[in-house]
């Protein structure tokens, strides 16, 4: 297989979903609780990170697509 110019561009995009599927979505840990303390409100990060997996997985998808474009 040959490197194409979208290869880095698949990479990221794979590399994206990766980071936002759980388990290793730190991000919306991090921002719950940012958003949790500066609202004076439960947030349920758990929920939030399931919500998001959807777009993940759309991500992860369009990057798929890349490499063989």
């Amino acid at each position: 297989m040959t490197q194409t110019l979208l290869d880095p561009i698949a990479a990221s995009h794979i590399a994206a979903a990766g980071q936002g599927l759980p388990p290793a979505d730190l991000n919306t840990f991090v921002i719950a609780g940012l958003v949790g303390s500066i609202l004076h409100k439960n947030v349920d990060p758990l929920k939030s990170m399931l919500i998001t997996s959807f777009y993940c997985l759309i991500i992860f998808g369009i990057g798929f697509s890349f490499l063989y474009i």
